[in-house]
């Protein structure tokens, strides 16, 4: 009796659906939505700048990422309170960074050409600004390759289901695709033109 089971839970096992290994989720999205205009007016009141200057260093361990990005951040109190809304909303914290990171990945697709021709006409630049624009490309491509990089096949496959939702998330949160310098809004338009 105990191998006809066994067999039988296995094949049981093997239809059911498997869950996704996403945060890119409907309602994780919704939360999200909800939660940017919160830490928006956070920021525009304390010095927190969680939406801006990202620097992801080259590994997807996103609790440590966090870490990092909190050691950033010039005031703890004020830290404190976006850590608090971000669990408010049903987040833990590394789940909002890496939420929020692939959320903003496709915009930074879409513009990265965008910035490789600035990056080539920099030439024609003054010294100083070529030398920020290069910085400014260095660490967006940087963050781009991270992302990328950690991107899972379930990823993938959310963003594409949920494509418009997250171009106008990633609109709405541009300052995480760290073009610090470019007008993210003027770069996306260029880059629709084409």
């Amino acid at each position: 009796m105990k191998r006809l089971i066994a067999p039988a839970l296995i094949g049981l096992l093997i239809q059911l659906p498997v869950m996704a290994d996403t945060l890119i989720t409907s309602d994780n999205l919704t939360k999200l939505e909800i939660l940017l205009p919160k830490l928006t007016a956070l920021e525009n009141n304390k010095q927190v700048r969680f939406n801006q200057n990202v620097t992801l260093q080259p590994h997807c361990n996103w609790q440590q990422q966090y870490t990092d990005l909190k050691a950033q951040q010039p005031d703890s109190a004020s830290v404190a309170q976006a850590e608090q809304l971000i669990q408010q909303n049903g987040f833990k914290t590394e789940q909002f960074l890496e939420l929020s990171a692939k959320v903003s990945w496709p915009m930074l697709d879409a513009v990265m050409p965008m910035m490789q021709m600035s990056q080539q006409a920099a030439v024609f630049m003054p010294a100083d600004q070529r030398k920020k624009l290069q910085q400014s490309f260095n660490k967006s491509n940087r963050y781009y390759k991270t992302v990328g990089g950690c991107l899972t096949n379930e990823d993938k496959q959310a963003l594409a289901q949920h494509k418009q939702r997250i171009m106008q998330l990633a609109t709405d949160m541009s300052g995480l695709a760290g073009t610090s310098g470019m007008d993210f809004n003027q770069l996306m338009k260029m880059s629709n033109t084409n």
